[in-house]
């Protein structure tokens, strides 16, 4: 009964072209609008990685038109979805590749911008977010920007709500939280600066249920 409800409540507050997507919902939208802005600025070749069935994808191309854009996912068929998202919108389809985020097929040093949202979330383990931050520090070039998201376990409210996720979103075991001071061990390891943080979901930033942070690979 609750997983019934929690659906129906997810799929309502989803927007318009979103509902029925997993990564539908109030937070996703909020997190991939704050990205969208951020990338307006940015220009050449772009990588989202983990990029579903294209909703972020599909905003960034019709919102900024001087960005190469590229996605993966590990889930053809949500990569299916995100080609099919394109055709609807009769929209210019960007490359779309299935690989894994800790064995990306791609050389180094080669992308400006790189994305990874809504994903770390999915994790069971730091290590595993430790080994897809290192990969994605590898594609991006010198200067470039990685931009990535994560649940925030400070906020104990919402730790607890997520890791007992199972028992209202029938897709999810739990979903994975960590803290800024996880992350910055690891981008010290990547050779990967903070440039920017902000947080999504409530006032006080050190205390949101979902932090973004903006890198520079040095």
């Amino acid at each position: 009964m609750i997983k019934v409800l929690y659906k129906r409540i997810h799929d309502f507050i989803s927007r318009p072209g979103e509902r029925g997507e997993s990564s539908g919902g109030y937070l996703p939208f909020k997190i991939r609008a704050a990205v969208v802005a951020i990338c307006s600025s940015r220009a050449g070749r772009l990588l989202e990685v983990g990029c579903g069935e294209g909703i972020l994808l599909h905003r960034l191309c019709l919102s900024n038109s001087k960005l190469d854009v590229i996605g993966i996912d590990i889930n053809e068929s949500l990569l299916a979805k995100a080609r099919e998202r394109f055709a609807i919108k009769k929209d210019r389809c960007p490359i779309l590749v299935m690989a894994n985020a800790k064995r990306l097929p791609i050389k180094d040093n080669l992308f400006d911008t790189v994305l990874i949202v809504n994903v770390v979330l999915l994790q069971r383990e730091i290590s595993n977010v430790r080994s897809m931050l290192l990969e994605l520090a590898r594609v991006c070039k010198r200067g470039g920007r990685i931009i990535i998201d994560y649940r925030n376990s400070r906020n104990m409210l919402f730790h607890l709500l997520y890791k007992h996720a199972h028992l209202y979103d029938a897709t999810l075991r739990s979903i994975y939280t960590c803290n800024i001071s996880e992350i910055r061990k690891i981008c010290d390891e990547a050779g990967l600066k903070i440039i920017g943080t902000m947080g999504v979901g409530f006032f006080v930033k050190s205390l949101a249920p979902v932090v973004i942070l903006e890198l520079e690979k040095l």
